[in-house]
């Protein structure tokens, strides 16, 4: 069993050094030694803190023996319009930096991977201290927020997303992915001014019989209202093969995609839809969380 004032002197020096969820480190050889084989870590990568800062500080080292932390890879620049700058990512978040406090005078932000997450002992961090890299507020905000749905997310059912990708490029994702990618009228992508996506499907159960379809209904939730009237016309001529109920394409039958900004989207409008994207890979179609969360 632990001191009780070794427990406190360790949590002082988490305290005194300024841990908190989100704080980025380069791990000494001590400390790479205990990071699993199979999460190939390389030198000149980076470990971020998952933890949430209440479970991070805690007093009692027994009840909360580990912390969890991230592999993040330095990248030169950052676009903060980017889909990984805004958490639109299942699995990869860019954090950046001040712009007076460039990593190694260099890189401006790190990539995250949620894939290449582990558990180590809390106590590694007590006799270290993060690197000062002047994060903002706001930042480390939508870093938590990205933690958070990552694990709140609900799957779709296999089946589904199975149906969702039949005919590789004339399948139902990427038909949507091909409209995201179009240019507004200031020449950048519709994926920049989109939120999110939520999501409802029927029948509510991972398997059914392969002649019965999927119905689905799509909400789209932009950013900024310009572009609501553009998307909802090229969303309508892109996806309209899975608009006809007498002809079933891929098992999935559309049974609407509306169109609408932040500011025009109330709670009941998505009352029991589930969020999701379309940024990542196969799992970029599973990140949903409760429609009641739209920050």
């Amino acid at each position: 069993m632990l001191d009780v004032s070794q427990e406190k002197l360790w949590m002082d020096q988490l305290i005194e050094a300024g841990w908190e969820q989100g704080c980025i480190f380069a791990p000494a050889p001590e400390i790479v030694k205990m990071i699993p084989e199979f999460i190939n870590f390389k030198e000149g990568q980076f470990l971020v803190v998952c933890t949430q800062t209440c479970s991070l500080l805690a007093g009692n080292f027994q009840k909360e023996p580990v912390v969890e932390l991230l592999v993040a890879d330095p990248i030169e620049t950052y676009d903060a319009n980017a889909p990984r700058a805004k958490g639109k990512e299942n699995k990869n978040f860019h954090l950046p930096f001040a712009s007076d406090k460039k990593l190694e005078n260099k890189f401006e932000a790190v990539n995250c991977s949620i894939s290449k997450r582990m558990f180590l002992p809390r106590n590694i961090l007590c006799n270290i201290l993060p690197i000062d890299l002047g994060i903002r507020t706001d930042t480390l905000k939508s870093f938590k927020g990205w933690i958070a749905n990552y694990y709140m997310r609900v799957a779709l059912p296999s089946q589904l997303v199975d149906r969702l990708k039949i005919g590789n490029k004339s399948s139902f994702k990427n038909a949507v992915t091909k409209v995201l990618k179009e240019k507004d009228e200031q020449g950048d992508p519709l994926h920049k001014g989109v939120r999110t996506f939520y999501v409802s499907w029927s029948p509510d159960y991972e398997e059914i019989n392969i002649n019965k379809p999927y119905k689905i209904l799509l909400r789209v939730i932009c950013d900024k209202s310009d572009i609501e009237d553009c998307l909802q016309n090229l969303f309508d001529t892109s996806l309209v093969d899975y608009r006809d109920d007498s002809n079933i394409k891929n098992g999935i039958f559309l049974e609407d995609i509306i169109v609408s900004s932040l500011d025009n989207t109330t709670l009941d409008l998505i009352d029991g839809m589930f969020r999701f994207n379309f940024w990542d890979d196969l799992s970029s179609l599973t990140e949903k969380t409760s429609a009641c969360d739209l920050d």
